[in-house]
């Protein structure tokens, strides 16, 4: 379900969004030890093929919390980088059984687009490995017309396993 893209098409702005049979993706209120709120549930569809996935979420509409944008800036809604943060989260837990809680982000890059509320993103998740009970991802957000809306780049993750109370 995955199409390769390279930086270099992420820093020219030239990627094609693949066309991806996502699978539906719904938030588990009664299973999950970790809660996710309302306001941070982007993340509305999901593909993996072997080591990347894609993440189809939506943008929300910035008035829900953020301030009004001033003239001449960007503004990226802190809930699509939580969104590709958890997008990593899906990819580990289904190949590793593994939950991951944010440690470090490298490089956080924005780029000019513009996310628009009700329309969805799409997020590139390429694992880098992992080791010592951390993964390791680069992450690249696009909107609908294949913009790159930010990268997170040597995003890091603590990794968890799994255990029910028995």
């Amino acid at each position: 379900c995955v199409t390769p893209l390279v930086q270099e098409d992420v820093e020219s702005g030239n990627v094609n969004i693949p066309n991806l049979s996502f699978g539906a993706f719904t938030y588990s209120d009664d299973k999950s030890r970790l809660y996710h709120g309302p306001i941070y549930r982007c993340v509305d569809g999901f593909c993996a093929n072997g080591d990347e996935s894609w993440a189809r979420m939506r943008i929300p509409n910035p008035r829900e919390f953020v301030r009004p944008r001033q003239a001449g800036t960007v503004v990226v809604p802190a809930v699509l980088i939580d969104a590709c943060m958890y997008a990593a989260g899906i990819h580990h837990y289904r190949a590793h059984h593994a939950v991951t809680l944010p440690l470090a982000i490298d490089q956080l890059r924005f780029y000019a687009a513009v996310p628009r509320p009700g329309e969805h993103a799409f997020a590139r998740v390429t694992p880098l490995g992992q080791d010592r009970g951390q993964a390791q991802f680069d992450i690249e957000l696009f909107n609908e017309n294949g913009e790159p809306l930010l990268s997170l780049q040597r995003y890091r993750a603590g990794t968890l396993q799994v255990s029910e109370p028995g």
